[in-house]
């Protein structure tokens, strides 16, 4: 199996553009959620942190079983 940088690229770009599409279309919120964000104990962060990474391996493994 060959790592696909070209895809790599693309997935990361494509993340960086969701990212920042928030941030324009509604700045105030995403202040806000910075600020939930910070008052979250470590242990909190990690936790979701440990959720967020599983629903994303579990996309890609959806996503790669999909492809065939």
């Amino acid at each position: 199996m060959n790592f696909d940088f070209s895809l790599f690229f693309l997935a990361v770009g494509l993340a960086f553009a969701l990212e920042a599409c928030m941030w324009i279309i509604v700045p105030s919120r995403m202040k806000e959620a910075v600020r939930v964000l910070i008052q979250l104990a470590d242990g909190q962060l990690r936790t979701w942190g440990l959720v967020l990474l599983s629903i994303g391996l579990l996309l890609c493994a959806i996503g790669r079983y999909l492809k065939g």
